[in-house]
């Protein structure tokens, strides 16, 4: 048998995830599964341009509507690509005293690259449904000394441990930076939503109750991270609270509806099914397009039990990927799907959220594939420098957006 060498590497990865990598990417990823994409992301910023006003003129007089015609409104968004890397190593030695064993080189290669594609996939579906700034979570009472306890316990699913950690007084859309200083990640307890990490958080100068947690390098002072659904589904009206007026240089507040989606509070003592009714029915009214509605395992749940005999169920495909999901009616015609999404987060003051998407009205625009090797030379891996063994890179760059976020919603839960 021959030898398996630094050559046949690529070779075991081109077997094992060539043709696979979609497929890993999409597991119970409903939202990164359906969204649309488009590779074809060229030169460094895209021209998207959103319409929000109608420039035909209608009267019951000819002369009105001729002598009234204007053009039609539109608003602009220069957007720019969110970067996104992950690095492993393998050992050389490790991979040499496997050379003649097959299946003992391939789990090596295999569960090394899974493990990069993991990471990569956590990042891309947290980042897909967060604002664009970058946090990971806010720190709640009962932060102190090496434990970091979260406002939302869930969040604590978007770290692992020897993760770095750095801190800002702001969500990453304030300007205000990061404080000086990175805390390493030691222990993650998931049933309190709290975790440890390897120095007291007095050594961060600043950090208090309130503030806000990333990952290192993702505080989005400079456009880090990828804008998700909340940066343009807005969870706050355009220009108020901790919401900017405006996003990639387009100003929201002329129409913060239609250009900063539909935001709905539900009537008092409706249970969640109710709720979900209410907003499709307020949608209609508003000629919103709703296709496919996303809610936390928690709220899919809740829905599931509340239909009991009357749920209908809806089945979608994306390559080799299945997701199951609940049909529901819209009141302007028409049906539409909700699915659950572990990576919804929670609202400004702590609400369920619900989105009530258009899917056709969005893309995650790429520049060639996400992710992609970053190698270059069609090895896949290179000789790591300055260490024994060799290295493999994925990264992409693009973002997503919408071209019509009055054509969206979200429903805050209280």
């Amino acid at each position: 048998m021959a030898a398996n060498t630094i050559a046949n590497v690529p070779l075991i990865l081109k077997e094992l995830w060539e043709d696979e990598v979609e497929d890993y990417m999409y597991q119970d990823k409903p939202w990164y599964a359906m969204i649309p994409k488009d590779t074809s992301w060229s030169g460094l910023k895209l021209h998207v341009t959103c319409k929000y006003a109608n420039g035909a003129s209608t009267s019951s007089k000819f002369s009105v509507a001729k002598n009234k015609k204007r053009a039609a409104k539109f608003a602009a968004m220069e957007v720019e690509t969110a970067d996104l890397f992950t690095l492993w190593s393998i050992d050389n030695k490790l991979k040499t005293l496997t050379r003649d064993q097959k299946g003992s080189l391939v789990r090596i290669v295999n569960d090394a690259t899974e493990d990069a594609m993991k990471k990569f996939k956590r990042r891309t579906t947290f980042q897909l449904w967060r604002n664009g700034g970058g946090a990971i979570a806010k720190l709640a009472t009962g932060t102190t000394g090496t434990t970091l306890k979260f406002d939302n316990r869930n969040d604590v699913r978007n770290l692992d441990i020897g993760d770095p950690l750095e801190f800002s007084n702001d969500d990453g859309r304030g300007g205000a930076g990061v404080l000086e200083g990175v805390l390493t990640v030691t222990e993650i307890d998931e049933d309190n939503g709290e975790v440890t990490v390897d120095a007291n958080i007095s050594t961060i100068t600043g950090l208090g109750v309130g503030d806000f947690v990333f990952h290192e390098g993702d505080y989005s002072d400079d456009d880090h991270v990828i804008k998700g659904v909340p940066a343009y589904v807005c969870l706050e009206e355009p220009g108020s609270g901790s919401e900017p007026a405006a996003i990639w240089g387009m100003t929201r507040t002329t129409f913060p509806t239609r250009l900063g989606g539909h935001r709905f509070t539900p009537s008092a003592n409706l249970i969640v099914i109710e709720a979900i009714k209410e907003a499709l029915t307020k949608g209609a009214r508003r000629e919103m397009k709703t296709s496919h509605i996303f809610c936390s395992p928690e709220i899919f749940n809740e829905v599931e039990m509340s239909l009991e005999g009357q749920r209908r169920y809806a089945d979608t495909k994306i390559g080799n990927v299945g997701f199951t999901g609940i049909k529901f009616t819209r009141q302007n015609g028409g049906e539409c799907e909700l699915y659950a999404d572990a990576d919804i987060p929670l609202g400004p003051s702590g609400e369920e959220l619900v989105f009530f998407l258009n899917k056709d009205s969005w893309v995650f625009h790429t520049a060639e594939e996400w992710p992609m090797w970053l190698t270059g030379d069609g090895k896949k891996m290179l000789v790591e420098e300055n260490s024994n063994a060799i290295e493999g890179r994925i990264g992409g760059y693009g973002n997503s957006y919408t071209r019509a976020a009055g054509q969206n919603g979200v429903l805050l839960l209280g």
